[in-house]
C-alpha cells in the first residue's frame, strides 16, 4: 500500500466515522420512531403513514430533478467561487418554484389520490404530508452542500440529530395527546419545516451564499443538464423501487399489509449502514481520483470498502435470515410477525446490493451515468413488473420477493459493467473466510438457541452477543483482514479516541 493509497484511506475514514455515527443516529432514531407509531397507531394506522411517506417521498424526488447529486459534483469540482453560487442561485430557484407547485398539486388532489389506493382516510394525512415539500427540498440542498464540501459533521447536526430528534418528540407529542395519524403527520412535516430552514440559513449565512448577480453561463447550465437528467431518473428510480412495494401494497391490499411490509422493510434496511457511511464520502472522492485519471487507487478503494462492508454486513445479515420473526416480534410487537418471512427475503437482496459496494454510485462519480440510469432502470422496472405479478396473490410475501429479484438482478449487471472501467474484484478468498466464520458462528448459536426452547428477550440478546464474539474470534483466527482493511479500521479507531 503506498503513501496516497494511505492519505486516501485516512480521508475516507475521517468521514466515514462521522457519517456512520451521524446514520447510527439518524436510522435508529426513524426505527425507533417508526416502532412506536406501528405499535401505537395498529397495522392499518401505520400503513397509512407509510403510504404518505413513499408517496410525497416520489413527489419530492420529482420535483428536486437530482439537483442533490448535481451539487455534490459540482461543488467539489468547481474551484471557481463565483460560479459556485450562480450554480446554486440557479438550483435553489427551481426547485423552490418545482416544489411548492408540487406542494399545492398535492394538497389540492389529496382526495383523488387517495382513491387510487381505495382508503379515504389517507387524504387528510397527505394533505399535511404535502406542505413539507419544499421545506424538504431545502434541507437536500443544504446536506448536498455540505456532502460537496466534505463537511459532513453539518450533515450530522441538521440531519441526522437535529431532524431526527425533533422528529421522534414531536410525533410522540401528539400521539400523546390523543391525535393519531393526523398527529404522527404533523410531527413529521414540522420537523422537516424546522431541519430544512435551519439548515439552510447555516449554509447562507455560515458556509456559502447563495445571493449573486452572476448568472449560470449557458455552457455551465447544459453541462450541469447533460449530467443531471440521467441522474434525475435514477433518483426517481432509486427512490422508487425503495418505496414500489408499498404503494403496489396499497393500491392491490388493505393499509394494514402495507404496516407490516413496512415492519420489515426498514429493518432490512439497517443491512445498508455500513456501506451508505461510505458513500457520502466515496464518491466526491472518486470524482477527485478520476479527475487525475487515477484508476489504480479508484480500483483499490473500491475493494477495501467492499470487503470492509461484506465482513461488517454479514453476521447482521444471517441473524435476520435466521430469526426473522422473533426479531419482528420482539421490535413490533406481535401483530406484525406476518412481516418475518418478508425480512428474510428482504435481507438477502438487501444483503446483496450492500456487498457489491459502491458500484451504482462510481458510475455517478466517474461521469457515466446513463450507465447509473440503466442499472437502476433494471431494478424498477423489474420490481414493477414483478410486483404486479406477485402482490395480488402473494401480497407481503410478493412485494418483498419483487424487490429482492430487482435489486439481485441490477447489482449482477452493474458489476459486469463495471469491470468495462474499473479492474476490480468484489469477491475474494477473503470473502470465504467470512463466510466460513458467519456460519460456523450462526450454526453454533442456533444450536443453543433450540436447547432454550422459551429464550426471553435478555437471552436472545445474550445468544447474539455470544454469536458475534465467537464471528470476531473466527476472524482473527483465520487472519481475515488485508493490510488496507487494518489501516482503515485502525484510522477509524484513532479518530474514535481522539
Amino acid at each position: 500500500m503506498n503513501l496516497d493509497e494511505q492519505v486516501l484511506l485516512k480521508k475516507i475514514s475521517k468521514g466515514a466515522i462521522i457519517v456512520f455515527a451521524g446514520f447510527l443516529i439518524a436510522y435508529t432514531l426513524e426505527y425507533s420512531c417508526r416502532i412506536i407509531m406501528a405499535r401505537w397507531l395498529g397495522p392499518s394506522g401505520y400503513g397509512i403513514i407509510a403510504l404518505c411517506l413513499s408517496f410525497i417521498g416520489i413527489i419530492s424526488t420529482l420535483t428536486m430533478l437530482s439537483f442533490e447529486d448535481t451539487i455534490t459534483r459540482y461543488i467539489s469540482y468547481l474551484k471557481d467561487e463565483g460560479k459556485r453560487k450562480s450554480l446554486l442561485n440557479f438550483i435553489f430557484k427551481i426547485s423552490t418554484v418545482l416544489s411548492a407547485i408540487a406542494s399545492v398539486l398535492v394538497y389540492y388532489f389529496a382526495e383523488n389520490i387517495s382513491m387510487w389506493f381505495n382508503n379515504s382516510e389517507l387524504a387528510i394525512p397527505l394533505k399535511i404530508f404535502s406542505i413539507s415539500i419544499p421545506f424538504y427540498a431545502l434541507l437536500k440542498i443544504s446536506v448536498s452542500c455540505f456532502r460537496g464540501l466534505q463537511l459532513a459533521k453539518y450533515k450530522l447536526y441538521f440531519s441526522d440529530i437535529f431532524f431526527s430528534v425533533s422528529r421522534v418528540v414531536l410525533v410522540v407529542f401528539f400521539l400523546l395527546f390523543g391525535y393519531g395519524i393526523v398527529g404522527a403527520a404533523f410531527g413529521y412535516v414540522i420537523a422537516i419545516i424546522l431541519s430544512g430552514t435551519l439548515a439552510f440559513l447555516f449554509l447562507e449565512r455560515k458556509l456559502i451564499s447563495i445571493r449573486t448577480k452572476q448568472l449560470l453561463s449557458k455552457t455551465d447550465m447544459v453541462d450541469m443538464f447533460r449530467f443531471s437528467w440521467p441522474i434525475m431518473l435514477i433518483s426517481l428510480f432509486n427512490i422508487s423501487y425503495a418505496n414500489l412495494g408499498t404503494i403496489f401494497l396499497g393500491i392491490f391490499k388493505m393499509s394494514s399489509d402495507v404496516g407490516i411490509y413496512n415492519a420489515s422493510l426498514p429493518t432490512a434496511g439497517i443491512l445498508s449502514f455500513v456501506l451508505t457511511s461510505f458513500l457520502f464520502l466515496f464518491m466526491p472522492v472518486i470524482a477527485e481520483l478520476y479527475a487525475k485519471k487515477n484508476m489504480t487507487a479508484i480500483s483499490s478503494l473500491f475493494d477495501t470498502i467492499t470487503r470492509l462492508t461484506f465482513v461488517l454486513t454479514f453476521p447482521l445479515f444471517l441473524i435476520f435470515l435466521v430469526f426473522p420473526e422473533k426479531i419482528i416480534s420482539i421490535m413490533f410487537g406481535d401483530a406484525y410477525v406476518g412481516a418475518a418471512l418478508s425480512l428474510a427475503i428482504l435481507s438477502i437482496g438487501i444483503f446483496i446490493s450492500a456487498i457489491t459496494g459502491p458500484a451504482g454510485s462510481i458510475f455517478i462519480a466517474i461521469g457515466k451515468t446513463k450507465l447509473a440510469l440503466f442499472y437502476f432502470l433494471i431494478i424498477t422496472i423489474s420490481n414493477i413488473i414483478l410486483s404486479i405479478a406477485l402482490i395480488p396473490s402473494y401480497g407481503v410475501t410478493g412485494a418483498a420477493m419483487a424487490a429482492s429479484i430487482a435489486i439481485i438482478l441490477g447489482n449482477v449487471w452493474c458489476l459486469i459493467a463495471l469491470g468495462r472501467f474499473v479492474k476490480i474484484k468484489p469477491f475474494t478468498t477473503y470473502n470465504i473466510k467470512y463466510i466460513f466464520a458467519g456460519l460456523t458462528s450462526m450454526i453454533l448459536t442456533y444450536g443453543i438457541y433450540k436447547l432454550l426452547s422459551q429464550s426471553s428477550i435478555i437471552v436472545f440478546g445474550l445468544i447474539l452477543i455470544f454469536y458475534l464474539m465467537v464471528y470476531l474470534i473466527l476472524l482473527r483466527i483465520t487472519k481475515s483482514f488485508t493490510e488496507e482493511d487494518i489501516f482503515l479500521l485502525n484510522a477509524v479507531k484513532r479518530k474514535i479516541l481522539s
